[in-house]
């Protein structure tokens, strides 16, 4: 929310006035908007994603009644690991799941309990991925990983796929330790029959043998006697259960099995007599052997300890097979297979077929425990026949682990399989553990280790070449290079692959001296040295790439996931809906054994009607609106719901409604609860509350987001503007930070938080006209958004961390990064260029946006990056060039003002810098806010590089925070000095702009500021530049601005400023307060405050020159908010 708005009346309907106030509020920008009221003790509310008009179109905001109020993916049947080893449809997932992800940084199976489920409705037609393993289907905007030529993981829509690349897929799982299930306590019977021997035993039981004569015994055919089943799941009990999954049949009162093969059923007979002590009957009936196992009590058991897969019909695997612990799960697969697995020695695989899809499906993922991977496929529907769906296991070393971990209990399956397994070779072209191109490799790789590869082609490489020829040719190379010494000069030289040519060149002497040094027959003992010194500096080198390229290759040899290519088609969809996982921090989850990639983790929610405000508690009796931004958020929603309390959005503002209510569970006021959740907030924040226990109030609150409140003699209001309420009432009251306030059809009460003592205010009577009223009684936006800087600094340094987290990641692992972008926000990319270098020593490409195409267009490649800057996320120009970058498969990252604007959409990860609507033409606020966000993403990128002290960045990050007050110092105590200033060179016809280093950028923007606003011919150049042209325009009076931060460039520009000087310039300073040298030589100065460093000099030294353009236009009589010819978005080339 951009603007709140609320009322209380005596009389009348209050609708009407909320959707009229929100229409005076759309000058701030929003993206939903709804209305909350209460009527007869209830709550109304609409709400929706859009602007008021379109959301006043759908559902007729005005009839609300009440006196008060406040204004990817994937198919269902998508299985999805979970982190305890569980599988499960995407459709049955629910926000609390732990799920399996993949961590990307080393390739191996990771969990994560933070997910969030959304369900869409479905296209008519959906796209179906297909590999040699798994398939899925979805939408053709859902993304999945793709690894480059050069094995960079990059994401990529389905529908932008083109069976080329490679994707990954999951090859084995490790899942967490689980506490096995206990087992249903059931008590069964058994029955013996009565044989003489057991008639002797009882009669001496019951005293035959003790003289009593004529005991009465009835005879009996059994007698019952009572067993107790294992309480935990053990090997044994899981291999029935898996052979009878496969091959059994439930009856009320019996087990049936049949099998052609005497032996195997034998071997569940003995495990039946084993944990039951029941072995049942064993016949043989045509060309099968049946046995059956007669217990009605057994069969309970069994259905109440594994129904699904004891049911008579529609068989399934019990949901908590897959957190049995490895021998457990190994047992039941080999039941599995003994029941419905063959081995195929003329088509090199082992097969499973069974009439159950799901059941199959299972089976594939959970033999990935084992690292086993298999291929699924189903037979073509036949008349009167049942599909048949397969599974089929033929790569060498998924057919090795399977009879080591698995097996088969029959003796002639096992001799087949052992057969089978050494009539392999060991290779397998369906998948790639590394995804890295042949050619790749040996260019960017071995090459520089000075290992020779035969055959170096555009394919991949398979395992089998990897270990029999890449590994031990690098191991042998690491060997020879650690056992040499320097001192075998030639020996060394020639592992190396320094030829005698390339040695001489280096030593800037002739081959010929090389020669007959390495052979005796030359005495240089300095030269010696120096050679010596050359060889062990290269051999040093080339064991660091070699340990990289070894630690490269059997990351990925021992890694998770395997890399496979994929086929893709258009399908028609079968269901109305899809469904989509947000997974935080990783960014992917299993589905159908691939990698998906998640959809975006939005904190704050994208615009629809769900995360639109009012937002209620769970009881549906209190809503809330809210501006602002809660940084705390995270915690107190994870608080709240492990409390019991239900959330149906993805913003910020429902944790407050849910605050309050889990207070007055605590038996506290209405109020007490209030305050007690307010001082729980953390961020800035200007709420509206209204609540059925208290119908005839509106509760506010302030701290930094603006709030006021307008009384009227029937009525009372809160907003977050005055023009809110201007044509209703001019009585206004401004609330201050920390204040608290209560509305009701009285009049108001303010409170201060902190202690809760009453503050008097009277109102204040506007004069203004509704236009200024939008200006908050400046007499221009442009001034208000100069003054509101500090505010939307400290806006910009409360963005949530992992979106900066993640795009700082994507920075760090680009092949060249690309800042574009126009105009103002262009000089932003020129200032973070300085940061990022200094910084994190990344060299960047800043590059204005409508001439990317030309410049750079034909080198961007996959392994590029853009950062986009755009403050409304429309620029035409940066738009085409980020459409340029995607078609060419670069990475686009965003920073924009806007959400949901175009940039964010077409952004791999986006950063909204939160610095509020801007109505002024000339940017100002986004400008600062722009190079706040960047230095923080230069300063992450930094740490993450470890190429500061750790000590620097603590002191950097301190000044970064400091910046919002220094900031409002500038604005307080420089203004009137900018005053005088502008109309002492109000007249001038040119200016010029100069700076050295980052100060450049700054003088740019400058420069530009007085251009388009003050309509005044102006130029900007860095200063050493200033003697190759523009010094030929200096004359007396002309006036010259420098832009003098304290860093080594200080003593330079000092020069720079006396030519000037001596050329009879009139020289403007921006310095730093004590700066005394450069204070003497100029005709006037602003000096700004001590200790701002260097990187972030720009976005507090530009302040005075955005003061400054804007007197210039007063004083020249232009018009600052609406200069000519120009527009605030340009949204055409």
């Amino acid at each position: 929310m951009c603007g709140i708005f609320g009322c209380i009346l005596k009389n009348g309907n209050a609708a009407p006035i909320i959707h009229a106030a929100l229409k005076r509020l759309e000058y701030r920008g929003y993206d939903s908007c709804g209305e909350a009221t209460i009527h007869n003790g209830r709550l109304f509310i609409k709400k929706d994603a859009g602007k008021i008009d379109e959301v006043h179109a759908r559902y007729n905001l005005d009839d609300l009644p009440g006196r008060i109020g406040i204004g990817h993916c994937l198919t269902p049947d998508t299985y999805v690991l979970l982190s305890d080893g569980e599988i499960r449809k995407i459709s049955e997932l629910t926000d609390k799941d732990a799920i399996m992800c993949i961590g990307l940084d080393n390739l191996v199976c990771k969990y994560t309990s933070k997910i969030k489920i959304a369900t869409h409705k479905s296209p008519p037609h959906l796209y179906e991925v297909k590999t040699s393993y798994f398939s899925f289907k979805c939408t053709g905007d859902h993304r999945v990983f793709v690894a480059t030529k050069e094995g960079k993981i990059k994401a990529k829509k389905v529908k932008e796929l083109t069976g080329e690349e490679l994707i990954p897929i999951i090859r084995r799982n490790l899942i967490k330790d689980n506490d096995p299930p206990l087992l249903t306590e059931t008590y069964f019977e058994r029955h013996y029959k009565l044989t003489p021997e057991v008639r002797r035993g009882l009669r001496e039981e019951v005293g035959y043998n003790i003289g009593f004569e004529g005991f009465p015994l009835k005879p009996s055919s059994e007698v019952t006697h009572f067993l107790i089943p294992p309480a935990r799941p053990c090997p044994e009990l899981l291999q029935i259960v898996g052979y009878h999954l496969g091959n059994g049949y439930t009856s009320k009162r019996f087990l049936k099995y049949k099998e052609e093969k005497k032996e195997v059923i034998e071997k569940y007979r003995g495990l039946f007599e084993k944990l039951f002590n029941v072995s049942g009957s064993l016949k043989r009936e045509g060309n099968f052997f049946v046995l059956r196992i007669h217990s009605s009590f057994l069969v309970t058991w069994f259905q109440e300890n594994f129904e699904s897969a004891f049911a008579p019909h529609k068989k399934d695997i019990p949901p908590f097979i897959g957190r049995l612990p490895d021998d457990q799960l190994a047992s039941f697969l080999r039941g599995v297979f003994d029941a419905e697995g063959s081995i195929d020695i003329s088509s090199r695989q082992i097969s499973l077929r069974m009439t159950s899809r799901q059941v199959v499906q299972k089976i594939q993922l959970l033999l990935l425990r084992f690292g086993v991977l298999s291929t699924y496929s189903q037979s073509a529907s036949r008349r009167g026949w049942r599909r048949a769906h397969g599974l089929y296991i033929n790569d060498a070393k998924s057919i090795d682990k399977f009879s080591r971990e698995i097996g088969f209990s029959s003796k002639e399956k096992q001799r087949r399989l052992d057969q089978l397994i050494k009539g392999m070779d060991g290779l397998t072209y369906k998948h790639f553990s590394l995804p890295i191109r042949c050619d790749c490799l040996y260019w960017n790789h071995l090459r520089g280790c000075n290992v020779r590869l035969h055959g170096v082609n555009r394919s991949y490489l398979t395992d089998y070449r990897l270990h029999r020829e890449i590994l031990p040719k690098l191991e042998m190379k690491k060997r020879e290079l650690e056992k040499k010494s320097s001192s075998e000069l030639r020996e060394m030289r020639e592992v190396l692959g320094l030829s005698m040519r390339k040695v001489a060149e280096k030593m800037g002497v002739h081959p010929n001296t090389i020669y007959l040094l390495e052979h005796g027959k030359l005495n240089d003992s300095s030269l010696q040295r120096k050679i010596a010194k050359l060889i062990e500096n290269k051999r040093r080198e080339t064991l660091e790439k070699l340990e990289r390229t070894l630690h490269l290759i059997r990351t990925h040899l021992e890694s998770d996931l395997v890399w496979v290519r994929p086929k893709i088609k258009k399908v028609r969809a079968e269901g109305d809906l899809l469904y989509d996982i947000e997974v935080e921090g990783d960014h992917n989850f299993i589905g159908n054994g691939i990698v998906q990639h998640n959809s975006r983790w939005a904190t704050h929610g994208a615009p629809s009607q769900v995360n639109a405000h009012p937002h209620v508690d769970c009881s549906g009796q209190i809503a809330v609106v809210h501006n602002g931004i809660i940084e705390n958020f995270a915690e107190l929603r994870a608080e709240l719901e492990g409390l019991g309390h239900v959330f149906h959005s993805k913003t910020d503002t429902e944790v407050i409604p849910h605050l309050i209510e889990e207070r007055l569970k605590g038996g506290l006021t209405f109020i007490e609860a209030l305050r007690e959740a307010i001082n729980r907030l953390e961020g800035s924040y200007a709420i509206a509350i209204i609540s059925i226990k208290e119908p005839d109030k509106i509760f506010c609150s302030r701290r930094e987001s603006p709030l006021v409140v307008g009384i009227a003699e029937n009525a009372a209001y809160c907003a977050s503007d005055i023009p809110a309420f201007l044509p209703l009432t001019n009585k206004a009251v401004i609330i201050e930070n920390g204040e608290f306030v209560v509305l009701s059809d009285e009049g108001y009460e303010i409170r201060r938080i902190a202690d809760w003592s009453l503050i008097l205010r009277e109102p204040r009577i506007i004069d203004w006209s509704p236009e200024m009223t939008e200006k908050q009684g400046y007499p221009h936006f442009m001034l208000k958004e100069i003054h509101e800087q500090h505010l939307c600094l400290k806006n910009a340094l409360r963005l949530q961390e992992q979106y900066l987290e993640l795009m700082t990641t994507f920075l760090d692992r680009a092949g060249e990064v690309f800042l574009v972008a126009c105009g103002t926000s262009y000089h932003a990319c020129l200032a973070a260029s300085y940061m990022f270098s200094k910084l994190a020593f990344l060299a960047t490409h800043p590059v204005i946006a409508s001439e990317f195409i030309e410049q750079h267009g034909k080198a961007v490649n996959i392994d590029s990056t853009i950062l986009a800057v755009s403050q409304s996320g429309e620029t035409a120009d940066t738009l085409a060039a980020v459409e340029h970058a995607r078609l060419r498969a670069a990475t686009i990252l965003g920073l924009t003002n806007v959400i949901g604007s175009t940039l964010t959409r077409v952004s791999r990860v986006y950063v909204c810098q939160q610095s509020g609507p801007e109505i002024g033409v000339a940017a100002t606020k986004t400008f600062t806010s722009q190079l706040s966000v960047l230095s923080q993403l230069a300063l992450r990128l930094a740490k993450k590089r470890g190429k500061v002290s750790h000590e620097e960045i603590e002191y950097l990050e301190e000044k970064l925070e400091q910046i919002p007050d220094i900031a409002e110092t500038i604005i307080q105590t420089q203004e009137e000095k900018i005053k005088q200033i502008a109309k002492k060179y109000r007249d001038r016809q040119c200016f010029v702009f100069l700076g050295r280093g980052i100060s450049s950028a700054t003088a740019l923007e400058g420069r530009l500021k007085l251009l388009e606003i003050a309509y005044i011919p102006s130029i900007a150049f860095p200063a050493g530049e200033s003697k190759h042209g523009p010094i030929s325009l200096i004359e007396p009076g002309f006036p010259v601005i420098f832009i003098c931060t304290r860093d080594e460039t200080h003593k330079i520009i000092i020069g720079n400023i006396m030519e000037m000087k001596a050329r009879g310039a009139s020289i403007i300073t921006i310095i730093e307060e004590g700066d005394e040298e450069i204070k003497a030589l100029a005709d006037d100065y602003i000096e700004m405050a001590k200790g701002v460093p260097e990187v972030l000099s720009p976005i507090l030294y530009v302040i005075p020159l955005q003061l400054l353009a804007y007197y210039m236009a007063i004083e020249r009589g232009c018009d600052p908010d609406m200069p000519r010819h120009l527009a605030k978005s340009v949204t055409v080339k």
